[in-house]
């Protein structure tokens, strides 16, 4: 079973990798192009911040049919409607009802910034 421990959010991925610069430089290091690329990256995606993201998360997790994955997913995408959110769940067996999609969004607005 998907554990949320398993998952980063975007604003823990940034965390993350600022951390890894921040000794880089504390040793006289310099980021590589690699690691400065998925820290831009990782701050661009970032749509919500970590303490905000674990709320929510929390939330959507209490829906039945939203699993870890999910969760993460919508963290990454923010959608702002049934059009963006319903491909989050089209490699699925079920398929969520307008209701449904409508309640999730209204959990997604109450934390967007």
């Amino acid at each position: 079973m998907e554990n949320p421990q398993d998952y980063l959010t975007p604003a823990e991925v940034a965390k993350i990798l600022r951390e890894i610069v921040e000794k880089g430089r504390e040793k006289g290091e310099e980021e590589t192009f690699e690691i400065r690329a998925a820290l831009e990256h990782s701050e661009k995606i970032s749509r919500i911040d970590e303490k905000r993201a674990k709320k929510l998360i929390e939330e959507l997790l209490k829906f039945e049919r939203i699993t870890p994955l999910h969760a993460f997913k919508i963290i990454e995408l923010m959608p702002r409607d049934e059009a963006e959110l319903r491909p989050i769940f089209a490699k699925e067996r079920f398929e969520l009802t307008t209701e449904d999609l409508k309640a999730i969004l209204g959990v997604i607005d109450k934390y967007r910034e």
